[in-house]
Order: C-alpha cells, then structure tokens, then sequence
C-alpha cells in the first residue's frame, strides 16, 4: 500500500501559509523595533562617533565606520542567501522608515538637495525590496511544483 502523498502535501501547504502568517507578524514587529531602536538611539550613536573621534582621530572614527559598513554589506548579503524574503521586508522597513524621516525633515527654505537624493533612495531601496519579496514567492512556488507528485 502507497502513502497518500496528496494529505501529506496538503499539510504542508497548511504549514507553509501557517508560517508565512507568522513571518508577517514578526516582520512587522521587527519594523516597528528597528524604528524606534533607530530614533531613541540617534544621539547615542552621534555621541559614540565623537567619543571615537577623540580617542582615536577623525580619520580612526572614519576608518571604523567604513569598516562597520563594509561588515554589515557582507552580513546583509549573507542574510540575502538564507531568507531571500525577509531580506525584502527588511529593505522595505528600511526605504520606508528612512522616507518618512527624511519627509518630515525638510523644512522650508533649506537646501532640499539632500533630502530629494535620500527619498530617491528610499523609493530604490523599497523597490529592491519588493522585487526581493517576489523573487522569493516565485522560487516558494517553483520548489511547492517540483515537490508536488505528479497526478
């Protein structure tokens, strides 16, 4: 007797829709921390850059937040690889946070420049995004094919 492949499927979908609910929640949740991570901890990390700055040299500060950068680049594309979809929503947390921060930085007669540069920017950076998230659900949706049995 051959197992019912056709139920074992099944569950798996109820698994796999169980789990995406689930990723969502945490997604959102995830936002919701690094936003107001990022807000109440804006000065502290200006105040650990001049700590460095005066321990160190400007050029040392520098020299260390180039190297955090690069670091983090690599970690990100690491993060990429494992879960090409919570990368996406990341990016998207990113692009939005960082929109609306820098909308409701602009102030009348300042140079807009800057602020103009950075929502581009952050349109990039959803995008990415999102292109990231459907990238993701397509290769969910070719692996579901590939491992359903054949009728």
């Amino acid at each position: 007797m051959e197992p019912d492949l056709t139920k074992d499927l099944e569950e798996m979908e109820r698994e796999l829709k169980k789990l995406e609910r689930n990723n969502n929640i945490g997604l959102i949740s995830a936002i919701l921390a690094v936003y107001f991570g990022l807000d109440s901890h804006y000065h502290l990390s200006s105040a650990l850059f001049n700590w460095v700055a005066r321990t160190t040299s400007l050029y040392g500060a520098q020299f260390l937040v180039a190297i955090v950068v690069i670091s983090l680049g690599f970690a990100a594309h690491l993060f990429k690889r494992i879960n090409q979809r919570w990368y996406g929503g990341v990016e998207c947390a990113f692009g939005v946070i960082y929109g609306v921060s820098t909308a409701f930085g602009i102030r009348p007669g300042e140079p807009m420049f800057g602020h103009w540069a950075t929502l581009v920017g952050c349109i990039y950076i959803i995008a990415r995004g999102l292109n990231n998230i459907s990238d993701a659900r397509g290769k969910a949706k070719a692996l579901r094919k590939i491992a359903a049995p054949p009728n």
